[in-house]
This record gives structure tokens, sequence and C-alpha cells, in this order.
């Protein structure tokens, strides 16, 4: 076996210290070791959270990013923290805290550059802020994991790029413009700014003859026309001349000293059996010499009497006269029942009557000697120069039984006086001022005003609006023009003056100065004011503050709301009616034209064209005469439209003379006074114009759609100007039906999209739709069409329901009364199918006119069975649904109603024009019945912003337009917009007591207002609607007129005015961001300055629905008053339309000018 060796080593053992140091060796490498390990791992961890920092600021900048994307004024100055909770991200609370490590900060910051563009330090001069950069600094602080702070930044600058510009740098199109599509118009002004210069927007110049009071004070003869010798101007005074020397007569042989010669004696009342009377002449006796007698003998029971008379001529009206004569009582007998001497000075011959004596003597009751009496005064016998007898006159009565007498008076040296030491001009001369009195701004002539000795003279005046190209008289019903006679007193010119036309601005006068010749007429003074007025007219609800709980705007008519409203139908009997023309009143229609003014265009006698004016109040109501007539064509007038163009300017499109298309130009004026003659005249068509349709197209240009040559439909274009002027031709045409295309009703769209409803080929109904721009030129190809009725569609009536609905009412099949709704997109395309009908007659709906009432209300008028007029009412939503059935039917004409022309009044009533019984023109009003309570607590309604007036004088008037059913209105008013509200105590206007939720009414408001304070040159007014439960109380309009200071303008500009633009469509719900502008402010004492609003509204059906209030940099109520550039608040973020107001302030020197806007948004 193997053997195996085995050795043994012998050493010496291991020491202590050899241990020790064995020991301590391997502690110091393996403590090397673990610090190099834990230095690895804290380093990781540093990098590891300044990583994470690092992602987190990263987030932070990315989250900014975001924010500015959906909205740039959602970057406010400030330190932020971030919250996404919501699903997107947004500022919140000053700084943020993540996983608890980590806190985190956005600040955003103002960015600002140089001259160059270039980003500097907002601290750096000249550099400016950019308003379209913003910088953005993320910070993000932690504790590193061995206990040190640490903070990581990013910096970041953001801008608009994304975003559009709605900019406006031309107003030269005027105001009229509600919606945004001629670049160079825009929605309102208050009559303070002008806009005539391309590019600028300044305040009103003021060039001399503002609208105030205006004084000829007769000072300087050059200013005046009149007649030299009959009139002179002198010492401040028009005044009559007299003639060289004066004129004066007297009655002949007044001593009878040899005859009795002139004279002539006569029995007075002598009868058969009563005493003989005998007047004769004696040569002695007399006082002196001759003398006359009148003898009554003995007699009883007599009742006699006898006269002497002379004849005598005055030359003159009005002289001064006497009576002198002597007298006597020669015989008298015992006690007669009367015996007087009378004086009459009489107009005719023949017997006296007594009681119209100048003079008498009383009983007589004894013999007298010679009496004298001196100058008794018969001047008012003499009113009119003629032909007069002069009467001395005895007069006895005696008892019955024994005989009484004789009586004798005898009577000497009588004369009779007439003279006038003044000879004035009896023609009534005339002066008045060389030229008119031209004004600016002018809505009324406010009065009339003279200052005149008459001296028992009168003064008579008359007008003219044509620089006395021709005067007008007021005829007791209008200002017509006046014949050589037909003048007024001042009175009368001043209770007429407000339905003085104002059409040409211009006013002069005059006067006639009318003397008996004696009278001595001096005319000192004429003034004549004018006003202008602004009108709230609730048509836009975001322009009032009010309780929407209690009281509803819209349509024109702020109103208290119902509370469980129910609508009952129609109240029988019609309200009232006007017969405005008797012998023949064909194809009617109505217009309003101001507050209760209504015009009634129509075919009258002899098929000739007629316009006429006359009121309806607001319970119904209609004037039982008409205002003012024109017949604008006085050959054919047939079908006519008639159409509003600016001020007082109104165009009426007709088929006239060879059924060839007309367009004519006139005036009606807010008191329904219309032109004496038609302006302008137009042949559209020189072949076919039947049943032509007209709209305004833009500023100037008009469209009519008609039946022209071959029964095909077209369209024209054409322009009329603010003053009436029609162009010489047309501007395009378009033939929209090459079979038929009767009865045409051409309506806007949006833009420049139009339909045109009319009976077409086969009679069937059919829409179709097209374009015409704002230039008048009309796409050549039909955007879209629809037969709405494939049988029959006669007669046709269309009108805009909302947003695309349309609705149509006609004559379908079997004659019966149809409705249907449709829709028409912004862009013309017509939906395929109808949305709804309703057959509101099934028996007959002849001319159907079909009009929106209120709500979802609508009425049509018609002819129905037997001729008979009816009116029917049903709802159309804002879908297009119609109501299933009529709610109610009507019958307002028993006998005959063609072509029923119908408008909405208000809420409670219509009015229909139409051809009645006779072929005559009528009209009716008629009331809705409906039920429910309203409130009780007096809400008020309070426009907005306050009534800013330059050159302000007085405040004029205050008028309201309301229907209150036995309610009231109530009104306060302030001069510090809103701050304070005042009213009239019957003293003063005072802002002490102000009576809660009441005032005054507005009766009381217009008969003080001219002492309301013109300090601020501002006026607002608060109304309160009082109702017991049961009134419905409507207020449709307040105006209130002022008169600028006298002499107004000369130089300088208006103080304040504003412009508020079109509303502009940004395409969908969008931020508005930032307002910019540009603008020249001259240096003025005080400062001028020009600052700026906006507002914005969501989209209702393709209009503006209800506005925001107007915003400035700090909110509602406030503006933006730094032009280069400020961040619109976030409050109107997310709205489809925006518009802005501009306000202007100048000194009255200077005017600062606005050259463009520019509002940046974000789709």
């Amino acid at each position: 076996m193997p053997q195996i060796s085995r050795q043994k080593f012998y050493s010496k053992g291991v020491g202590l210290v050899e241990v020790i140091l064995a020991v301590a060796l391997f502690g110091l490498f393996a403590t090397a070791l673990i610090g190099l390990l834990m230095s690895s791992y804290g380093s990781d961890v540093q990098a590891s959270q300044r990583d994470v920092a690092l992602l987190h600021a990263q987030e932070g900048i990315e989250a900014a990013w975001s924010i500015r994307r959906q909205a740039w004024n959602l970057l406010e100055n400030g330190v932020h923290g971030l919250d996404n909770s919501s699903g997107h991200w947004t500022f919140a609370g000053t700084s943020e805290a993540i996983d608890d490590d980590y806190t985190r900060t956005v600040s955003i910051a103002d960015a600002c550059r140089d001259g160059g563009g270039e980003i500097v330090d907002c601290a750096d001069p000249g550099s400016v802020v950019d308003v379209h950069t913003k910088k953005v600094t993320v910070q993000v602080d932690y504790t590193s994991i061995n206990g040190i702070g640490n903070l990581v930044e990013l910096v970041s600058y953001l801008t608009t790029w994304q975003t559009d510009d709605w900019i406006q740098t031309n107003w030269v199109g005027a105001s009229g413009q509600t919606v945004w599509s001629d670049n160079t118009r825009y929605a309102s002004d208050d009559g303070n700014v002008n806009v005539a210069t391309a590019g600028q927007v300044t305040l009103a110049p003021l060039t001399g003859g503002g609208c105030g009071t205006n004084v000829w004070s007769f000072t300087t003869d050059a200013e005046y026309v009149y007649t030299p010798g009959e009139i002179e101007i002198a010492g401040g005074f028009a005044q009559l001349v007299s003639a060289p020397g004066g004129v004066s007569d007297l009655t002949i042989n007044p001593g009878f000293t040899t005859d009795i010669s002139g004279w002539s004696y006569a029995d007075w009342n002598q009868g058969g059996g009563e005493a003989d009377v005998t007047g004769g002449w004696q040569s002695v006796g007399g006082n002196p010499g001759g003398w006359v007698y009148i003898t009554v003998p003995a007699g009883s029971n007599d009742e006699v009497g006898g006269y002497g008379y002379q004849s005598f001529t005055t030359t003159v009206n009005n002289p001064s006269a006497t009576v002198s004569f002597d007298w006597q009582v020669s015989q008298y007998d015992a006690t007669p029942n009367t015996f007087k001497l009378y004086v009459f000075v009489d107009s005719s011959p023949g017997a006296p009557v007594i009681g119209q004596e100048v003079w008498s003597s009383g009983e007589i009751t004894s013999t007298q000697s010679w009496n004298s009496q001196i100058n008794i005064d018969v001047s008012s016998k003499l009113a009119t120069a003629g032909t007069y007898y002069l009467k001395i006159a005895a007069w006895v009565e005696t008892p019955g039984g024994p005989s009484n007498g004789p009586f004798q008076i005898g009577y000497d040296n009588v004369v009779l006086n007439w003279q006038q030491s003044s000879n004035y001009p009896t023609t009534r001369p005339t002066i008045g001022p060389s030229s008119s009195h031209l004004v600016s701004g002018i809505d009324r002539w406010t009065s009339f005003t003279e200052t005149a000795n008459k001296n028992g003279g009168e003064i008579y005046y008359q007008l003219s609006d044509d620089n006395g190209a021709t005067w007008q008289f007021w005829n007791g019903a209008s200002w017509t023009i006046a014949g050589p006679a037909d003048y007024n007193q001042a009175s009368v010119v001043n209770s007429a003056i407000q339905n003085f036309s104002t059409t040409s601005a211009q006013i002069i006068f005059r006067a006639f100065l009318e003397s008996d010749g004696a009278a001595f007429v001096q005319l000192d003074e004429i003034s004549i004011s004018c006003s202008q007025y602004y009108d709230w007219t609730f048509l836009e609800p975001a322009e009032y503050v009010y309780d929407a709980n209690n009281i509803e705007v819209g349509s024109g008519i702020a109103r208290l709301k119902t509370s469980g409203a129910t609508v009952n139908g129609f109240s029988s009997p019609f309200i009232d009616s006007l017969e405005f023309d008797t012998a023949e009143g064909l194809y009617v229609e109505v217009l309003p034209i101001f507050g209760n003014i209504y015009a009634a265009v129509y075919q009258g006698p002899g098929d000739d064209g007629w316009v006429k004016t006359f009121t309806i109040d607001g319970s119904g109501n209609i004037s039982n005469t008409t205002i003012d007539q024109l017949e604008f064509d006085m050959y054919n007038g047939f079908e006519p439209d008639l159409i509003h163009v600016a001020g007082d300017v109104y165009a009426v499109a007709y088929r006239g003379s060879g059924a060839d298309g007309f367009v004519a130009t006139l005036t009606i004026d807010n008191f329904g006074n219309i032109s004496n003659t038609t302006i302008d005249r137009l042949e559209f068509d020189t072949n076919n114009g039947r049943e032509p349709s007209i709209v305004q197209v833009s500023a100037t240009v008009y469209a009519v759609a008609y039946r022209g040559p071959g029964d095909d439909g077209w369209v024209k274009t054409f322009t009329i100007d603010g003053s009436g002027n029609i162009s010489n031709t047309t501007i395009d045409r378009l033939e929209f039906d090459t079979n038929n295309g009767r009865r045409p009703d051409l309506i806007h769209v949006a833009g420049d999209v139009y339909a045109v409803a009319y009976q077409g080929p086969g009679d069937d109904g059919w829409v179709k739709t097209f374009t015409i721009n704002g230039s008048g030129n009309i796409g050549n190809l039909i955007i879209d069409n629809f037969e709405y009725d494939t049988a029959n569609g006669f007669e046709p009536d269309l009108i805009h329901v909302a947003g695309d609905v349309y609705a149509v009412a006609y004559r379908g099949s079997g004659a019966d009364g149809w409705v249907r709704t449709f829709a028409i997109d912004g862009a013309g395309n017509i939906s395929n199918v109808i949305i709804d009908s309703l057959e509101f007659d099934s028996s007959n709906g002849y001319e159907p006119s079909v009009v929106h009432w209120f709500d979802d209300y609508y009425a049509v008028a018609y002819r129905g069975n037997g001729n008979d007029g009816f009116v029917a009412m049903f709802t159309v939503d804002n879908t297009g649904n119609t109501s299933d059935s009529v709610i109610a039917t009507y019958e307002f004409d028993t006998v005959n109603a063609n072509a029923p022309s119908l408008i909405a009044l208000s809420s409670d009533y219509l009015a229909v024009g139409y051809t009645g019984p006779g072929a005559d023109g009528w009209v009716k009003t008629i009331q809705i019945s409906e039920s429910g309570s309203y409130s009780t607590t007096n809400p008020s309604i309070v426009p907005i912003n306050a009534l800013t007036v330059a050159d302000l004088d007085t405040w004029a008037s205050f008028t309201e337009t309301a229907n209150k059913n036995s309610g009231e209105i109530y009104y306060q008013l302030s001069d510090d917009n809103g701050a304070t509200w005042q009213f009239w105590n019957g003293a003063s206007w005072t802002s002490s007591g102000v009576p809660v939720n009441s005032g005054n009414t507005a009766v009381e408001v217009n008969a003080n207002i001219a002492s309301f304070p013109t300090t601020t040159g501002q006026i607002m007014f608060k109304a309160f609607l009082s109702s017991n439960g049961a009134q419905s109380v409507e207020l449709d309009n307040v105006q209130i007129g002022w008169g600028q200071a006298a002499g107004a303008g000369g130089t300088g500009y208006a103080t304040n005015g504003w412009l508020e633009s079109s509303a502009f469509d940004m395409g969908g719900d969008a931020s508005v961001n930032i307002i910019t502008w540009e603008e020249t402010v001259p240096s003025c004492n005080p400062d001028c300055d020009i600052k700026m609003q906006v507002r914005t509204a969501p989209d209702a059906a393709g209009l503006p629905g209800s506005w925001t209030a107007w915003y400035g940099d700090n909110g509602p109520g406030t503006y933006f008053t730094n032009s280069g550039g400020s961040i619109i608040p976030a409050d109107l973020n997310f709205n489809r339309w925006v518009q802005y107001r501009a306000e202007l302030v100048g000194d009255g020197v200077n005017t600062p000018s606005l050259e463009s806007v520019k509002i940046n948004y974000l789709p």
C-alpha cells in the first residue's frame, strides 16, 4: 500500500500587535471602500433630483404654452401655480407642490423691445412693452439629498403668432350697419363725431348755426328784405312808416246859422193815432242864431220820437272821433213816463236802436236852457273806413189818460270830428331776413317767439324751408303752400312749428305788419329755436340695466314680464279705424315712420300713386284725419312698395305708366309732413315692372325684385343717396326665373346673400337665393332653389324667423291659406325639406301678409270667405315648428278686405291697411287678448350709458312712447351717469328726498326739463314701470331733446363724441386678446383723449345674442386708454361676436383723431 509521508513544521506563534495591526488595516480598507460606494450613490440621487426638477420646469413652460393657446389674456402678469385637474392647464394659486418634494412657480411678465424690435430689459431707456409678447419664467425649488436647497429655472417668450386680427381703418361709409360687411361703415354714433375724411374719426366741427336759438334783432338794415317807404329799420325795430301829414274831417253845417242844409229829419217809431212828431229850424234863439228843434205834441199813451241825421265818411280805420253839441229843453208838460235825448253813430241809415247810443241825457224832468256836451268819444263806432250816420234823437213815452205835452228839444253846434294824425300803410307790407337760418344736426324746430309793439295792429307770418322760393302757412292740420292772404299769428306758428319740415335744415320767416292806418306796429325781435334729440329704442337688451325677472327687453319694447301669461286670442271689436281715402285705395301698404306717425302708400283715385300720413297711438287709437298727403305719380301708381332711405327720405317702387317699373323718392318728417313734390325718379324697367319688392343693400345701394318682360322674374340694383337722389341707370340685373316670376318678395339673408319667394312656373311656390354685394353687383348664378309647394304658391310673403329658419305665407291649393317653414343658411343654401306646415284657413287665404308679433307668436292677415278680412294667430318656434292649428282668428271686416298689409304696433296691437268696401282705403287696429300677472314692485330700467351733449344750452323736451293700459311709468334723472338721481319736487330738481321706486311722470319731466342742470352736459333716465298686477305696462321709446347754446359753433369742435362699430363675426367661439389703435391727440386744456371699450356676444342664429357689458382694462364700465395695446379681460372670452366703442374727448378748440382700430383674437 502506498506510504503516506507526514511532515511536521515547527514555527513561532502570532503576536498581539500583529493582530491589532491587521484589524486596523482591514477597517481602513473597508471604510474607504464603503465611502467610495456611498459617494457614488449620493451623486446619482442628486442628479436624479435635478432631472426631475428640470422635467417639472419644462412641463411648466409647456403648461404656459397650453394656456396661451386657450386665450392670450389668460396669461396674467404675476406668480402662479398650476392645476390640470379639469383636463387642461390653468393657473391656480401662487405656487404648486409636487410630490411633497418640489415647489413650482410660473411667473408671467411683460416683455419689452427696443426701437429695432429686439427684446430688451424693460428697465432700459426707450424700451416699450410689447403686448403681443410675454416672458414666462418657471422655477422649481427642492432640497437635495444632502439637505442643500436647489433651484431650477427655465425662461421662454410667448407670442400671439397663431391669432387673427380684426382691423378697421375707414369709417366714411357712415353709420347704420349693425353687422360687419362694408369695412367703411359702423353701427351708430351720437352725432358729435365726423367721419367724412377717409381714415379719420374726429369730433364734429361746429361750423356755426348750432341747433339752439337764433335771434333776429332788426339792427342791421342790410340783413333784411322789405319795402322802403312802408317799413323801416330804426332803433332795433322793424316798424311801419307813416305817410306825410294826417287826415281828418267833420260834419257840415254844425251851427245851423242860415238853414238846415246837410241835415235831414225822420220820425222815429210813429204809428197811426199817435202824436205827430215834427222837426224844424228856427233862425233865432239858438246858441247863438239858428237852431233845430224836435217837437212832440201833447198826447196820451204814446211812444214816439224823431231824429235829425247827417252822413259822413271816414277814409281810415279806427280814427279818433268825438261829438260835441249844445242842447236845450224848451217845452215840458206834466210828467211823462220817459223823456230823453240820444246821440247815435250808426253804420246804416234808418231808425236808431236804444241801447246802441253813444250818449244819453238821462230822464228829462223840466225845461232847461242851452247846455253844452263836449268831446263825447265815438271812436269805437268807426272801426273801418266807410260811411256812417250821426243821429240826434228825442224819445217820449206818455201815460194813458189825459194828454201830456207838448215836449220840445232843441240842438245847435253839432260837430262830429274824426282825425288820424299818423297815416300808416294798411296794405300789410312784409319784412324778412335776406337769407335763411341754416343749422346743423337738427331734429325738430321747437319754438317761434316774437317781441313786438302792435298798438292795436297785428303781425302775421309765413315760413319757408327753401330760402323763400315757396312760402308756407299752418292750415290747422299741416304746413302747406300759402296764398297771398294765408298767414298765421306768432302764437299759431309757435304751436305748430314742431311740425315744420327739417329736411333742408333751414328756415326763414316773412312778417306781415298789419295796421288800420292809425296803429303804429313795431317788430322788436324774432327768435326761432330748434333742438336735437336722442331716442332710446329698447332694441338691444345689453344696452340697459334692469331686473330680468320682472322686465323683458326686445323688439323695441321694454315691458313688464308676465307671470303665468296666457294668450287668449283677439279682443273684439277692433280698436279704431280710419278711412283714409273715400274714393279709391288699392294695394295699400302701411309703414311706421316715427313714434306714433304712420304712412299708407297705395294706388289711389285715377290709379295714381298716393302716400298719406296719420297717427296711431300706443293704445291703437287712430287720428280722425290724415296729416298730409302727396300724389307721387299723377298717372299710375300700381302695387307700391315703400322703404325708408335715410333721415326723412323714403323711396317707393311701383308699376307706373305703360306698366313700366319706377322708383321715386320723397320726404316724410317725424311729424308726418310730406314733401310737396318727389325728389327724384328712376324708370328701372321700360317694358314691365309689376309687383316690385324693394330692399336696401348697403348705405346707398338698393335692389328691386319684380315681374318683368314675359312675366319673368327679375332683380335690379341702383343707388339712392341720403338726400333722395337716384342714379340715372341701374347697376346690375339678374333674371332669376326665365319662365315665371310673379309676386316676388325679396329679403336679405346674411352678408351678400338674398332670397326671393315668388309664384313660379305652374304657379307653384318657389324660393331662390343669389348674391348682391355692397356695390350693387349681382351674382350671375342662382345659389340654390327650392319648390316649397309643387301645386300652388300664390301671393307669397316671406319672413325671417330665427337663425336659418324662414317662413312663407301663401295661397295654396284650393285657395287655402298656408304657412310653411324651411331653412336657408348664411351661404344661401336652402334645405330640401319643409320643416313644418300650417293651414291657417282651409277655405280661402288670399293675399296673405304675415308678421312676427312677439315671442313665438305670428299673425297673418288675408282675404277669406266672402272676400271678408281676417287675421289669424299662430306660433313658430326658433327651430321652425309651427303650432298645430291657429290659436285664434278674427274677422276685422265683414264686407271686403282686399290685399291687406299687416304690421305689429306692439306686443298688444296690430294695424292692418287694406282695400275695403267701395274699394276705399282703410286702416284698422286690433288688440290681443291675454291674461297674466305683472310685478307690482315698480321695477326700473336704466340705460348703461348717459347721453352726453356738446355746447349744451338747455334740455328741451322729454317724451315717452308707451302703452300703459291704465298703469304708469315714473322717471328720475341723473346728470352724473347715475351716481345720484334727481326728481322734480314741484319747485326744483333735487336729489334730496327722491321717492323710492318712483318719480315724475313723463308729462311732469317734460314740463320742467328746461331747468334740469346742464353743467356736465350729461343726462340719464331711470324708468319705473308701475302696475297694479293686472296692467301690462310697455315702454316703446324715450326721447330727450336739447338745444345748443346760441351761436354754438362758429369755430372749434364738439367736446365729446362716441362711435360704436358694427358687430364682427370671429367665426366661432373665440378669445378676444388685445385692442390697439392709432391716434393723433393734440395738446389740449383740459386734456384731449381717445378711450375705448369692447363687448362680446354669443351667436344667436347667425346674429349677435345678448351682449356683455362694455369692458375696459379693469372690467365693466371702465375704459382702455393705452393706444399702444391693452389686454382685454378674459371675461369676454369664448363668444362669437365682438364690437368696439370709441369715445373721443376734446376741449372745444381741438379734436383728437382716431385712425385705426385693431382687435386681436384667437378663433
